[in-house]
């Protein structure tokens, strides 16, 4: 299980309650305030296709599923605007 540390606190994800497997990104498959469909990093996921934001997260592959959970060395290149 996921765990993250910092400010004397240990935290644990539990994925099973952070994502809803039978949805896609799009469909809101993430279940934390902070990515409420719409918000910044839902709208980063989605644009920048890191993972397929239309797959149902039950049929990402073990990289997909990587991908959304860490994105660990992931270098994503955006155009400057002019």
């Amino acid at each position: 299980m996921p765990r993250l540390k910092g400010l004397g606190k240990l935290i644990t994800v539990d994925v099973d309650k952070l994502f809803d497997l039978d949805r896609s990104i799009e469909e809101a498959a993430i279940r934390h305030p902070a990515e409420d469909t719409g918000k910044w990093h839902w709208r980063e996921i989605v644009q920048t296709g890191v993972v397929p934001s239309r797959k149902p997260l039950h049929r990402f592959t073990a990289t997909g599923r990587e991908r959304l959970l860490w994105a660990d060395g992931l270098r994503i290149e955006r155009p400057t605007r002019a």
